[in-house]
């Protein structure tokens, strides 16, 4: 026991970063707690369920792939996708119904395939809550995917993580 005592002290002192790096962790965590309560208090509720796909990574997990096998299974419930279009040129909101085709440079990549595999009403903007309003105006859908995690606070929904 004294082995262990004497090579391994029960405390250290604190190192001269330790104050500094303190200090901007706090900053972090109060701009963090003020980004959520900022997203929350411009959310809203949505008219029809919605399940949000994210991960920790930004590409190359799958959830792609994933959101159009779901996209399938939920034909009968009458899906709709909610996107951000990324790699798009234009900032406009963008409606796609079933079967319409558009240039990428409208769409971005992402909603190219589900355009081409998934067959459903897509919705593309950066705020996807007025893409959700439009596309319930505009087709039948009563349950909509989205594909991101940045914006979990933003209205209610049914977030998987992977």
């Amino acid at each position: 026991m004294d082995l262990y005592h004497s090579r391994y002290p029960c405390e250290r002192r604190a190192q001269p970063a330790w104050m500094f790096l303190w200090f901007f962790a706090k900053i972090w965590q109060a701009g963090s707690a003020l980004d959520r309560w900022r997203k929350r208090a411009r959310g809203a509720p949505t008219a029809v369920p919605r399940d949000q796909r994210g991960n920790i990574t930004a590409g190359g997990t799958g959830k792609t792939p994933v959101t159009i096998e779901l996209l399938h299974e939920f034909r009968d419930s009458a899906p709709g996708i909610l996107t951000r279009g990324h790699g798009r040129s234009t900032s406009e909101i963008v409606l796609l119904n079933d079967g319409e085709q558009l240039p990428i440079a409208m769409t971005g990549d992402e909603a190219q395939l589900y355009m081409r595999l998934a067959h459903v009403p897509i919705g593309i903007a950066a705020e996807r809550y007025e893409a959700g309003s439009r596309l319930l105006a505009a087709a039948p859908v009563r349950l909509f995917f989205s594909m991101t995690g940045s914006s979990i606070c933003s209205f209610g929904v049914i977030s998987i993580w992977f």
